[in-house]
């Protein structure tokens, strides 16, 4: 698809072929060398915490299997290209690529899995 081309799919989603050379969601544009090699750097960290809490909580683990998942499938990208190609296109909202929606989907689930719950906080004062 010619960038820049756009094929409505569903009523506020289209298709489209778009160049982002920066993080996710067109954020820090014109960065895009800077991001993969944040990216490179914080992929290692990612998998070390997915697997030490593989057991602990597991939901973390999964959040940072996604996290780690969207961030190689861009990184990898910016690798070849040094952008990454963006294509679901929703109303006012910026385009962006699975990748995109492993790193935001990923890192929600993994901060609410390490985020202090109520209980955690009754347990630590006693009661």
């Amino acid at each position: 698809m010619p960038a820049g081309d756009r094929h409505a799919i569903a009523p506020g989603l289209s298709i489209t072929s778009a160049t982002n050379d920066g993080a996710a969601l067109g954020l820090l544009s014109g960065s895009g060398r800077i991001v993969g090699v944040a990216g490179a750097v914080i992929l290692p960290a990612l998998a070390l915490l997915a697997w030490r809490r593989i057991t602990a909580r597991p939901a973390a683990a999964y959040g940072a299997i996604m996290l780690a998942a969207g961030a190689l499938g861009n990184v990898s990208e910016r690798l070849v290209r040094s952008s990454v190609t963006d294509y679901l296109d929703p109303l006012r909202w910026p385009p962006f690529n699975v990748a995109d929606m492993l790193v935001i989907a990923g890192g929600a689930l993994l901060l609410s899995a390490v985020a202090p719950s109520e209980t955690d906080a009754r347990a630590s004062e006693g009661g």
